[in-house]
């Protein structure tokens, strides 16, 4: 992926002419305005990246942090197979819709709550399970989430994080850790 200003060498007047020009003659391929990619032709058509790929470029080229919502946690976390059609990202940097051939990314700017949190997993974990509804948590769901748990390396980072989380999601974890007779480590 190619963003216009990673040729800071160069105008950016210039440089999106340029880009723009190749996406012309099909050698580049433009997903939003300046940001580009080279494609992976096949018989079949464009390989597109995938959503989790751009979006991953997109944060890091603005130096903000993002997180799955909705389907695109559940996938992220295990707790379903499907890949939403139309993924939906919170985000530190600007907000932005980027059209990938028949698919939607959709980044959300969202107040820092969801950022506050040490751990990498409890955010996820918070969106995946609000996505999934308190009422429609099945024994499986709570399954992968009690293995997530115990392979994971953070697990007192995400003990720590409880208190962020909303009650009745607190109140899941704190069953899951007390099914995996954890205690947290003091520091």
């Amino acid at each position: 992926m190619f963003f216009v200003n990673d040729f800071c060498e160069f105008d950016n007047a210039y440089v999106s002419k340029i880009l723009s020009l190749m996406a012309s003659y099909n050698v580049l391929e433009r997903l939003a305005k300046g940001i580009y990619y080279k494609p992976i032709v096949t018989e079949y058509g464009n390989v597109y990246p995938s959503a989790e790929k751009i979006v991953r470029a997109i944060a890091e080229h603005e130096h903000a942090e993002i997180l799955p919502t909705g389907e695109s946690a559940l996938n992220a976390l295990g707790l379903s197979t499907q890949i939403p059609m139309k993924p939906v990202y919170l985000t530190t940097g600007s907000p932005k819709v980027i059209t990938v051939g028949q698919k939607q990314i959709r980044l959300k700017r969202r107040t820092p709550r969801m950022y506050a949190y040490k751990s990498k997993m409890m955010p996820i974990l918070e969106l995946a399970l609000k996505a999934k509804g308190q009422s429609n948590i099945s024994e499986a769901d709570l399954n992968r989430v009690r293995e997530l748990l115990r392979d994971s390396q953070e697990k007192n980072l995400v003990y720590g994080d409880l208190g962020n989380a909303p009650v009745w999601i607190r109140k899941i974890m704190r069953q899951l850790f007390k099914d995996l007779h954890y205690e947290p480590v003091a520091k």
